[in-house]
């Protein structure tokens, strides 16, 4: 009996709602959502949870473990010293989904991910105070020019 491999813990803020999971990476300032198939994957990656285990609890096949398994992996959010050889290796995501979808009754697992701004680059004006070279860049939509070019 196998275990599943680690769930990645550290720089992740996790946010659980209803069947699905969210979460930011803060190293890469990226986030994901994990619809309830891969949700269940992720939360039995303890390092306990073996793959019959997992089978028995969901119902899920090995492929759609493993295709859970491999969309982590590619986001990055599994232990990177913890690895398994997916039977997928060769075929384009496409063929695997293919391979998988006409045998199962269970939803695909889906990781979607979206970049987003880092606190800085997300702020979109500048308070009273900053430097500024034209009044759009401020927040009060006024660049003090006489006084320094200074928001105001």
């Amino acid at each position: 009996m196998k275990n599943l491999p680690v769930a990645r813990t550290s720089d992740l803020v996790v946010q659980y709602s209803g069947n699905e999971v969210l979460i930011y990476d803060l190293e890469i300032d990226k986030a994901y959502c994990l619809n309830e198939t891969s949700t269940i994957v992720y939360q039995s990656c303890d390092g306990k949870t073996n793959f019959e285990d997992l089978r028995a609890k969901s119902n899920f096949t090995d492929e759609i473990i493993y295709l859970a398994l491999d969309g982590l992996k590619e986001a990055e959010l599994l232990d990177e010293s913890e690895d398994h050889i997916s039977p997928f290796n060769d075929l384009s995501r496409r063929a695997a989904i293919r391979k998988i979808a006409t045998a199962s009754v269970v939803a695909l697992p889906v990781i979607a991910s979206l970049v987003a701004p880092s606190a800085v680059s997300a702020q979109s004006c500048k308070a009273n105070g900053q430097s500024c070279n034209f009044s759009a860049e401020c927040c009060s939509r006024f660049c003090n020019f006489e006084g320094g070019d200074i928001c105001a």
